[in-house]
């Protein structure tokens, strides 16, 4: 073996060169945007891994209180000891939030508001990809509840607080696979022979980019008081993070991503640079932040055609809207000022031709 080795040696150096030339194109660029962002109170969602884990992480650092929205108290807390220090652990503060229930959403709300008196950055972070139908407690599709309808009712909510900031951002982690997303009329079904995991994941992550457009325009119109909020949907890039995790997947899903693992290892960002896009829209001044806009590798991109779709566009909003109004869960809030206004924009939205 040894031998084998030293007479190898230049190929084997090449090889090394050729992994981390590859790593280092994958990995895209690092965000080198800079604002003060001190004592900013941040909130992410699904902040106890992955790309949400490295936000916070940076965030942290740069002394912001980050408040980790997650389901999981013990990993979470957990997660804070590792990526915080003696100056940036009292900056760390769990919150539980499940975003496959409204009524947590609207629990997660309410601790906050005894908690804190405005919010400068959300940061609808978590995700997650299931390749089966599963069906909420709200009588939802997961995919789409966790990535969308959730973070929806969840922003309209945090309105009043966002307000209060000098400078509120509302940052939607989406994905370009919103660019899969087609014109087919039975998403929304939520039926097990209509159920395509890779095209309702899609729908969900360009739900993320409507609902980024959309809050442009909230933000736009003229009497509302609303005119500071920023908001951008994001794509991180192709990340190996726990979204590829095989814990009860059926068993050919375990198989193509053990075959598959390499290859992401390889092609796929690391958690650290996944983070970077979303970090360059905490970090990038007020001037240059394109609001509504979609961002890549730290810098402006461009959409994909299937969102041209003003018939998605028009259901997603349909189906968001819907499921917040017929929600028992949000009865008592459905009358607050500022949720009320989104709600009634929305309203409009979805009954737009």
């Amino acid at each position: 073996m040894y031998y084998f080795i030293f007479t190898n040696l230049n190929y084997i150096f090449y090889l090394i060169l050729i992994f981390f030339f590859i790593r280092y194109f994958v990995n895209g660029p690092r965000t080198n945007a800079s604002r003060e962002i001190k004592n900013q109170i941040i909130i992410i969602t699904g902040s106890s891994a992955g790309i949400g884990k490295e936000t916070a992480r940076d965030l942290l650092n740069k002394g912001a209180k980050v408040i980790f929205a997650c389901r999981d108290k013990i990993k979470t807390l957990n997660v804070i000891d590792q990526i915080s220090n003696e100056s940036t652990k009292n900056n760390a503060f769990f919150m539980r939030l499940n975003l496959s229930s409204f009524k947590s959403v609207v629990e997660f709300v309410n601790d906050f508001a005894k908690k804190f008196e405005k919010l400068d950055i959300l940061i609808n972070n978590a995700g997650v990809f299931l390749e089966k139908l599963t069906i909420t407690e709200d009588n939802l599709e997961t995919d789409i509840q966790t990535n969308h309808i959730s973070h929806f009712a969840l922003t309209g909510l945090l309105l009043k607080y966002l307000k209060k900031s000098e400078d509120p951002r509302i940052i939607n982690v989406s994905s370009d696979a919103h660019k899969f997303a087609d014109y087919a009329n039975d998403y929304f079904s939520f039926k097990d022979e209509t159920f395509r995991m890779w095209k309702m994941y899609a729908v969900s992550k360009a739900a993320n980019v409507y609902f980024s457009e959309a809050l442009k325009e909230l933000s736009e119109i003229k009497d509302y008081e609303y005119r500071k909020i920023l908001s951008a949907s994001v794509h991180p890039g192709a990340v190996f993070t726990e979204i590829s995790r095989t814990d009860g997947k059926a068993i050919y899903y375990k198989i193509l991503m053990f075959l598959f693992k390499p290859i992401m290892i390889l092609f796929f960002k690391n958690e650290e640079m996944g983070a970077q896009t979303t970090l360059h829209c905490c970090y990038i001044s007020k001037q240059d932040f394109i609001n509504g806009g979609y961002y890549k590798d730290c810098k402006i991109a461009f959409k994909g055609d299937a969102l041209k779709n003003k018939d998605l566009e028009r259901r997603i909003h349909k189906l968001s809207y819907d499921a917040i109004i017929n929600s028992t869960a949000f009865e008592e809030l459905k009358s607050e000022k500022n949720f009320k206004i989104f709600m009634e924009f929305f309203k409009n939205k979805k009954n737009k031709n």
